[in-house]
């Protein structure tokens, strides 16, 4: 009888843990949020002549999977132009890992860890998030999860179709993920370090077999969005891969660490993976559970708990290498790993308390997941949930009250949003000032001024405003400076966006007033 009772409320449990992760998923989905810069700049391969084909660079300087990227063309081709469209298969590979996460922790390590895996995952926040997002986050999610259940399913009985399985899955897997790469490396080691151990020769050469083929699977998927064999667009290459290794140098693991703050590096880095991509407010607790897991798995099951694991630490080599940035949203792969540890370790608490200190367990599980679920469920009851550059809202009401011979002058940040959505409105190209990248220089800065000046009604669009080298908040320098000389007849503000309506009296005979700056600078 008590099992009958247990077994009915557990699965009460999991269909109702489910339930919330597809329900936070979908609800972010309707709420059909404007999109953001980066995510405008991918989509606009889809969406802006030429669009994108295969064997050809990414505008904007984007990187993202072969596989990814035709899945999010068919859908576009198939659904229309939209954000809906667009945001489809990150949907769909986010719900998808709400019922892959449970199969995989229930399967490796029992029902209880199962269940706790699968209720924090379904509140978590970034993965919440990423599920729809114009970007290739959400399938790093999925897919790494598909790998290790089928890995799991290989497992259970090692032969030649089941090797197979394993490595067709691994040949599409890093086409749809780039980090795909580190957990088939983390389930090639482990494997192989299991089957040497074992002196099982045959799966060690079927696994160097895999190996091949699926590093030849991802160079292929690489070459095919890569600017190799495009020399209209080398320099822009390497120009990019300056500033990207620019921009991402304090996500680069220092090798080896020769000073104390080189090894403080490594101390923060392992705190701020619990915070972005996890979610936790409470690093310092999930820390400790996911440690507490690793010690609680090593004795249990050593083999899946270096699958987890392995795939981090290989992440942690190529950033050494300057290869892979060991930060935030680059790192959602290992999410649902790390969630599936610490589940192991919030189970290990509870076979330590359950008996004797029960009210610490539940003090801990709240603590730890307060925040986590506060913030699910009061993001799912906003109009529009995880809102953040709400560019449209600003156009729109531009839209409805600018007069034929406004100009509209766009930020530079604002860029990449404002050329999605301009098709959704009548702006005239030659009506548009666009901004140039005030952080240069200031004399460029001060031109973008000279320019708005020369017109007699401005619109301003701003959105992914950021402060300069100088610690200046662009948006509030530039109106400073337009208030000198302007009139500020209206203004909208969306979430993280904005738009402002200047009058002048310009003076169209001065030399900065040349019909070039008439027609605007793209």
């Amino acid at each position: 009888m008590n099992n009958r009772v247990f077994s009915a409320g557990y699965r009460y449990w999991v269909f109702s843990l489910l339930a919330v992760g597809v329900f936070l998923r979908v609800m972010h989905y309707l709420g059909d949020r404007a999109l953001w810069m980066d995510e405008a700049k991918l989509a606009l391969n889809f969406v802006q002549p030429p669009t994108w084909s295969i064997f050809q660079p990414l505008l904007n300087n984007q990187i993202a999977p072969v596989g990814f990227l035709l899945i999010e063309q068919f859908a576009v081709g198939w659904l229309g132009v939209s954000e809906a469209a667009l945001r489809f298969y990150p949907l769909v590979a986010g719900v998808a890992s709400v019922f892959l996460i449970y199969k995989l922790a229930n399967k490796i390590f029992g029902a209880w860890v199962g269940l706790m895996a699968l209720g924090i995952f379904s509140v978590s926040h970034w993965a919440i998030y990423y599920a729809a997002e114009v970007k290739q986050y959400s399938s790093d999610m999925m897919v790494a999860l598909i790998l290790y259940v089928v890995a799991a399913y290989a497992l259970d009985k090692w032969n030649t179709t089941r090797w197979l399985i394993l490595t067709a899955a691994g040949i599409i897997g890093v086409w749809l993920s780039h980090p795909a790469t580190f957990v088939l490396a983390g389930i090639g080691i482990g494997i192989g370090v299991q089957s040497i151990a074992r002196k099982q020769w045959s799966n060690v050469a079927r696994l160097g077999i895999s190996a091949v083929i699926w590093l030849g699977s991802f160079a292929f998927g690489l070459y095919a969005t890569s600017t190799i064999g495009s020399g209209a667009t080398a320099a822009g290459s390497a120009t990019f891969s300056h500033m990207t290794e620019v921009a991402w140098t304090s996500t680069f693991a220092p090798f080896p660490p020769m000073s104390l703050s080189d090894t403080r590096w490594y101390w923060a880095a392992f705190f701020r993976v619990f915070n972005h991509p996890l979610g936790f407010a409470t690093q310092g607790l999930a820390a400790f559970l996911f440690l507490t897991g690793i010690v609680h798995l090593w004795s249990r099951n050593c083999l899946w708990l270096g699958l987890l694991v392995l795939p981090m630490l290989v992440a942690l080599l190529a950033s050494a290498l300057h290869l892979y940035p060991f930060s935030s949203r680059l790192l959602i792969f290992l999410v649902p790993g790390t969630i599936i540890i610490i589940a192991a370790g919030i189970e290990t608490l509870r076979q330590l308390a359950w008996d004797k200190c029960r009210p610490v367990w539940f003090l801990a599980i709240g603590v730890l997941l307060l925040q986590p679920v506060w913030g699910a469920f009061s993001n799912a009851a906003h109009k529009i949930p995880y809102d953040r550059e709400n560019i449209r809202a600003v156009l729109e009401h531009i839209n409805q009250f600018k007069s034929t011979d406004d100009r509209i002058y766009v930020y530079a940040r604002a860029g990449s949003a404002f050329r999605y959505y301009r098709s959704q409105f009548a702006f005239s190209e030659d009506n548009i000032i666009w901004g140039n990248s005030i952080r240069s220089s200031w004399d460029v800065y001060l031109g973008d001024i000279n320019r708005i000046r020369c017109f007699n009604r401005v619109w301003l669009v701003f959105s992914h405003v950021e402060t300069n080298k100088a610690g200046v908040d662009e948006e509030r320098y530039l109106l400073h400076s337009l208030d000198k000389n302007g009139q500020q007849l209206d203004t909208v503000k969306a979430s993280g966006a904005s738009g402002y309506l200047y009058r002048f009296d310009p003076d169209t005979s001065s030399e900065s007033c040349d019909s070039i700056t008439l027609t605007g600078q793209k």
